[in-house]
Protein backbone atom coordinates (compact mmCIF):
# COMPACT_ATOMS: atom_id res chain seq x y z
CA UNK A 1 0.00 0.00 0.00
CA UNK A 2 1.09 3.63 -0.32
CA UNK A 3 1.11 6.09 2.55
CA UNK A 4 -0.23 9.55 1.75
CA UNK A 5 2.52 12.10 0.96
CA UNK A 6 5.30 9.94 2.40
CA UNK A 7 5.09 7.84 -0.78
CA UNK A 8 6.21 4.55 0.75
CA UNK A 9 5.29 1.35 -1.07
CA UNK A 10 5.40 -1.64 1.27
CA UNK A 11 5.03 -5.38 0.74
CA UNK A 12 3.91 -7.01 3.99
CA UNK A 13 4.58 -10.66 4.82
CA UNK A 14 1.42 -11.45 6.78
CA UNK A 15 2.71 -14.82 8.00
CA UNK A 16 5.95 -13.44 9.40
CA UNK A 17 4.29 -10.12 10.29
CA UNK A 18 7.12 -8.08 8.82
CA UNK A 19 7.98 -5.92 5.83
CA UNK A 20 9.10 -8.15 2.94
CA UNK A 21 10.37 -5.25 0.82
CA UNK A 22 10.00 -1.50 0.55
CA UNK A 23 10.17 1.14 -2.19
CA UNK A 24 9.59 4.87 -2.27
CA UNK A 25 7.65 6.38 -5.18
CA UNK A 26 9.61 9.65 -5.04
CA UNK A 27 13.12 8.39 -4.29
CA UNK A 28 13.04 5.26 -6.44
CA UNK A 29 10.85 6.29 -9.39
CA UNK A 30 10.82 10.10 -9.37
CA UNK A 31 7.03 10.34 -8.90
CA UNK A 32 5.48 13.53 -7.52
CA UNK A 33 2.55 13.76 -5.10
CA UNK A 34 -0.50 15.79 -6.06
CA UNK A 35 -2.44 18.11 -3.79
CA UNK A 36 -3.99 15.02 -2.16
CA UNK A 37 -0.77 13.00 -2.06
CA UNK A 38 -0.53 9.56 -3.65
CA UNK A 39 -3.93 7.93 -4.08
CA UNK A 40 -3.55 5.49 -6.96
CA UNK A 41 -3.70 1.75 -6.27
CA UNK A 42 -0.98 -0.73 -7.26
CA UNK A 43 -2.19 -3.41 -9.69
CA UNK A 44 -1.21 -7.09 -9.59
CA UNK A 45 -0.81 -8.80 -12.97
CA UNK A 46 0.49 -12.35 -12.68
CA UNK A 47 3.94 -12.05 -11.05
CA UNK A 48 4.12 -8.29 -11.50
CA UNK A 49 3.14 -5.41 -9.23
CA UNK A 50 2.36 -2.40 -11.41
CA UNK A 51 2.93 1.00 -9.84
CA UNK A 52 1.86 4.37 -11.22
CA UNK A 53 4.66 6.95 -11.20
CA UNK A 54 2.67 10.02 -12.29
CA UNK A 55 4.74 13.20 -12.33
CA UNK A 56 8.02 11.38 -12.87
CA UNK A 57 10.35 12.46 -15.68
CA UNK A 58 11.80 8.96 -15.71
CA UNK A 59 8.79 6.63 -15.93
CA UNK A 60 5.02 6.47 -16.36
CA UNK A 61 4.24 2.97 -15.05
CA UNK A 62 6.78 0.76 -13.28
CA UNK A 63 6.55 -3.05 -13.15
CA UNK A 64 8.09 -4.75 -10.10
CA UNK A 65 8.55 -8.38 -9.20
CA UNK A 66 5.80 -8.72 -6.61
CA UNK A 67 7.84 -11.11 -4.46
CA UNK A 68 11.13 -9.20 -4.38
CA UNK A 69 10.30 -5.63 -5.41
CA UNK A 70 12.97 -5.73 -8.14
CA UNK A 71 12.20 -3.52 -11.15
CA UNK A 72 11.28 -5.48 -14.27
CA UNK A 73 10.58 -2.57 -16.63
CA UNK A 74 9.43 1.04 -16.73
CA UNK A 75 7.37 2.76 -19.39
CA UNK A 76 8.29 6.19 -20.78
CA UNK A 77 6.96 9.13 -18.78
CA UNK A 78 3.75 10.80 -19.92
CA UNK A 79 1.49 13.50 -18.49
CA UNK A 80 2.05 15.03 -15.07
CA UNK A 81 1.33 14.78 -11.35
CA UNK A 82 -1.87 15.59 -9.41
CA UNK A 83 -3.31 12.33 -10.74
CA UNK A 84 -5.49 9.86 -8.79
CA UNK A 85 -6.54 7.24 -11.34
CA UNK A 86 -5.44 3.60 -11.22
CA UNK A 87 -4.05 1.86 -14.33
CA UNK A 88 -6.36 -0.70 -15.94
CA UNK A 89 -5.40 -3.88 -17.79
CA UNK A 90 -7.05 -4.36 -21.21
CA UNK A 91 -6.45 -6.28 -24.42
CA UNK A 92 -6.75 -4.37 -27.69
CA UNK A 93 -6.33 -6.28 -30.96
CA UNK A 94 -4.82 -9.23 -29.05
CA UNK A 95 -2.19 -7.06 -27.31
CA UNK A 96 -2.35 -6.89 -23.51
CA UNK A 97 -1.67 -3.39 -22.27
CA UNK A 98 -1.95 -1.04 -19.32
CA UNK A 99 -3.93 2.12 -19.77
CA UNK A 100 -3.29 5.00 -17.37
CA UNK A 101 -4.56 8.56 -17.21
CA UNK A 102 -2.10 11.15 -15.96
CA UNK A 103 -2.70 14.87 -15.72
CA UNK A 104 -2.69 15.89 -19.39
CA UNK A 105 -2.45 12.53 -21.15
CA UNK A 106 -3.91 9.03 -21.39
CA UNK A 107 -1.51 6.33 -22.58
CA UNK A 108 -1.46 2.63 -23.31
CA UNK A 109 1.77 0.71 -22.65
CA UNK A 110 2.71 -2.89 -23.33
CA UNK A 111 2.19 -5.21 -20.35
CA UNK A 112 5.22 -7.21 -21.57
CA UNK A 113 7.94 -4.56 -21.60
CA UNK A 114 6.35 -1.14 -20.90
CA UNK A 115 6.75 0.15 -24.45
CA UNK A 116 4.39 3.05 -25.15
CA UNK A 117 1.83 1.90 -27.70
CA UNK A 118 -0.35 5.00 -27.96
CA UNK A 119 -1.06 8.31 -26.26
CA UNK A 120 -3.92 10.80 -26.20
CA UNK A 121 -3.12 14.32 -25.02
CA UNK A 122 -5.91 16.13 -23.18
CA UNK A 123 -5.24 19.25 -21.12
CA UNK A 124 -7.38 18.48 -18.10
CA UNK A 125 -7.00 19.15 -14.41
CA UNK A 126 -6.67 16.45 -11.76
CA UNK A 127 -8.06 13.19 -13.24
CA UNK A 128 -9.71 11.10 -10.51
CA UNK A 129 -12.20 8.69 -12.20
CA UNK A 130 -10.52 5.79 -13.99
CA UNK A 131 -10.84 5.35 -17.74
CA UNK A 132 -13.75 2.97 -18.48
CA UNK A 133 -13.09 0.31 -21.10
CA UNK A 134 -16.09 -0.58 -23.26
CA UNK A 135 -14.31 -3.24 -25.30
CA UNK A 136 -13.24 -3.22 -28.94
CA UNK A 137 -10.74 -0.42 -28.31
CA UNK A 138 -13.22 2.13 -26.92
CA UNK A 139 -12.59 4.13 -23.74
CA UNK A 140 -14.93 6.52 -21.93
CA UNK A 141 -13.26 9.32 -19.98
CA UNK A 142 -15.02 11.59 -17.50
CA UNK A 143 -13.43 14.29 -15.35
CA UNK A 144 -14.33 17.28 -13.20
CA UNK A 145 -12.95 20.82 -13.11
CA UNK A 146 -14.63 21.75 -16.39
CA UNK A 147 -13.19 18.86 -18.40
CA UNK A 148 -16.44 17.04 -19.24
CA UNK A 149 -16.19 13.71 -21.03
CA UNK A 150 -14.72 12.04 -24.10
CA UNK A 151 -14.88 8.75 -25.97
CA UNK A 152 -11.73 7.34 -27.57
CA UNK A 153 -11.50 4.69 -30.27
CA UNK A 154 -8.08 2.97 -30.26
CA UNK A 155 -7.20 0.66 -33.15
CA UNK A 156 -4.04 -1.14 -34.22
CA UNK A 157 -2.64 -0.24 -37.65
CA UNK A 158 0.28 -1.45 -39.74
CA UNK A 159 2.45 1.29 -38.23
CA UNK A 160 1.22 1.30 -34.62
CA UNK A 161 -2.03 2.54 -33.11
CA UNK A 162 -4.55 5.13 -34.22
CA UNK A 163 -6.52 7.12 -31.60
CA UNK A 164 -9.72 8.86 -32.67
CA UNK A 165 -12.17 11.00 -30.69
CA UNK A 166 -15.71 9.67 -31.06
CA UNK A 167 -16.89 12.70 -29.08
CA UNK A 168 -15.59 15.22 -26.53
CA UNK A 169 -17.64 17.90 -24.75
CA UNK A 170 -18.33 19.56 -21.40
CA UNK A 171 -21.27 17.41 -20.25
CA UNK A 172 -21.27 14.35 -18.02
CA UNK A 173 -18.23 15.38 -15.97
CA UNK A 174 -17.60 13.39 -12.80
CA UNK A 175 -15.22 14.88 -10.27
CA UNK A 176 -14.65 11.75 -8.21
CA UNK A 177 -16.84 8.74 -8.99
CA UNK A 178 -15.96 6.27 -11.74
CA UNK A 179 -18.44 5.94 -14.58
CA UNK A 180 -19.82 2.42 -15.11
CA UNK A 181 -20.45 0.61 -18.40
CA UNK A 182 -23.31 -1.84 -17.85
CA UNK A 183 -25.21 -3.89 -20.43
CA UNK A 184 -24.26 -1.59 -23.28
CA UNK A 185 -24.85 1.77 -21.57
CA UNK A 186 -22.74 4.26 -19.61
CA UNK A 187 -23.89 5.61 -16.24
CA UNK A 188 -22.18 8.72 -14.85
CA UNK A 189 -22.72 10.82 -11.75
CA UNK A 190 -22.27 14.17 -13.50
CA UNK A 191 -21.17 15.94 -10.33
CA UNK A 192 -18.94 18.66 -11.76
CA UNK A 193 -21.93 20.86 -12.68
CA UNK A 194 -24.30 18.99 -10.35
CA UNK A 195 -26.31 17.66 -13.28
CA UNK A 196 -27.35 14.42 -11.60
CA UNK A 197 -27.10 10.86 -12.87
CA UNK A 198 -26.82 10.41 -16.63
CA UNK A 199 -27.30 7.41 -18.89
CA UNK A 200 -25.83 7.50 -22.39
CA UNK A 201 -25.10 5.08 -25.18
CA UNK A 202 -21.55 4.43 -26.51
CA UNK A 203 -22.03 7.07 -29.22
CA UNK A 204 -22.69 9.77 -26.62
CA UNK A 205 -26.46 10.01 -26.99
CA UNK A 206 -28.01 10.83 -23.59
CA UNK A 207 -30.91 8.48 -22.84
CA UNK A 208 -31.94 10.27 -19.64
CA UNK A 209 -30.72 12.59 -16.91
CA UNK A 210 -32.04 12.68 -13.36
CA UNK A 211 -33.40 15.78 -11.68
CA UNK A 212 -32.09 14.41 -8.40
CA UNK A 213 -28.56 15.59 -7.58
CA UNK A 214 -25.96 13.45 -5.82
CA UNK A 215 -22.95 15.67 -5.11
CA UNK A 216 -19.60 13.87 -5.33
CA UNK A 217 -21.06 10.52 -4.25
CA UNK A 218 -19.87 7.19 -5.66
CA UNK A 219 -21.93 4.41 -7.21
CA UNK A 220 -21.90 0.69 -7.82
CA UNK A 221 -24.14 -1.57 -9.95
CA UNK A 222 -25.33 -5.11 -9.24
CA UNK A 223 -28.30 -7.15 -10.45
CA UNK A 224 -29.70 -4.28 -12.56
CA UNK A 225 -29.62 -1.94 -9.55
CA UNK A 226 -27.52 1.20 -9.15
CA UNK A 227 -26.53 2.03 -5.57
CA UNK A 228 -25.62 5.73 -5.54
CA UNK A 229 -24.53 7.69 -2.48
CA UNK A 230 -25.43 11.35 -2.17
CA UNK A 231 -21.99 12.73 -1.37
CA UNK A 232 -23.45 15.87 0.21
CA UNK A 233 -25.65 14.34 2.92
CA UNK A 234 -25.10 10.55 3.18
CA UNK A 235 -28.40 9.44 1.61
CA UNK A 236 -28.14 6.14 -0.25
CA UNK A 237 -30.30 5.71 -3.37
CA UNK A 238 -31.16 2.55 -5.26
CA UNK A 239 -32.03 3.17 -8.92
CA UNK A 240 -33.01 0.86 -11.75
CA UNK A 241 -30.09 0.35 -14.15
CA UNK A 242 -32.05 0.75 -17.36
CA UNK A 243 -31.69 3.05 -20.38
CA UNK A 244 -35.47 3.49 -20.55
CA UNK A 245 -35.86 6.10 -17.80
CA UNK A 246 -34.61 7.25 -14.39
CA UNK A 247 -36.49 5.10 -11.90
CA UNK A 248 -35.76 5.52 -8.22
CA UNK A 249 -36.45 2.35 -6.24
CA UNK A 250 -35.65 3.47 -2.68
CA UNK A 251 -33.59 5.83 -0.56
CA UNK A 252 -32.41 6.01 3.04
CA UNK A 253 -30.12 8.31 4.99
CA UNK A 254 -27.37 6.00 6.17
CA UNK A 255 -24.51 8.37 7.04
CA UNK A 256 -24.61 11.58 9.04
CA UNK A 257 -21.75 13.76 7.74
CA UNK A 258 -20.95 15.70 4.58
CA UNK A 259 -18.27 14.93 1.98
CA UNK A 260 -19.21 11.25 1.61
CA UNK A 261 -16.86 10.59 -1.29
CA UNK A 262 -15.43 7.14 -0.54
CA UNK A 263 -16.04 4.29 -3.03
CA UNK A 264 -18.50 1.63 -1.88
CA UNK A 265 -17.93 -2.14 -1.91
CA UNK A 266 -20.47 -4.93 -2.36
CA UNK A 267 -20.19 -8.62 -1.50
CA UNK A 268 -22.93 -11.24 -1.18
CA UNK A 269 -25.69 -8.69 -0.69
CA UNK A 270 -23.73 -6.65 1.87
CA UNK A 271 -22.88 -3.05 0.96
CA UNK A 272 -20.01 -1.28 2.72
CA UNK A 273 -20.31 2.51 2.97
CA UNK A 274 -18.26 5.03 4.90
CA UNK A 275 -17.75 8.72 5.56
CA UNK A 276 -15.03 10.55 7.50
CA UNK A 277 -16.12 9.02 10.82
CA UNK A 278 -18.15 5.84 10.27
CA UNK A 279 -18.00 2.53 8.40
CA UNK A 280 -21.30 0.67 7.96
CA UNK A 281 -22.30 -2.67 6.47
CA UNK A 282 -25.82 -2.64 4.98
CA UNK A 283 -27.90 -5.63 3.89
CA UNK A 284 -29.23 -4.71 0.42
CA UNK A 285 -30.16 -8.24 -0.70
CA UNK A 286 -33.93 -7.86 -0.21
CA UNK A 287 -36.13 -6.99 -3.21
Amino acid sequence: YTTLFRSDLLAIDLTARKIAWKKNLVADFGAKPGNWGFATSPVILRDMLLVDAAGSKEAGIVALDKKTGNKLWASPAFGGADTYTTPIVVTIDKVEQLVAWHNGAVAGVSATDGKELWKYDWKTNRPIPNPVYLGNGRFFLTIGYGGGCAMLDVKATDTGYDVKEVFKDKRSGSKASNAIFYKGFIYTNSSDKDEGLQCMDPDGNVKWQSKQKFGLGSMIIADDTIFLMNGSDGTLFSIEASPEAYKELSKAKVLATKDVWAPMALSDGKLLVRDQKTLKCLDVSAK
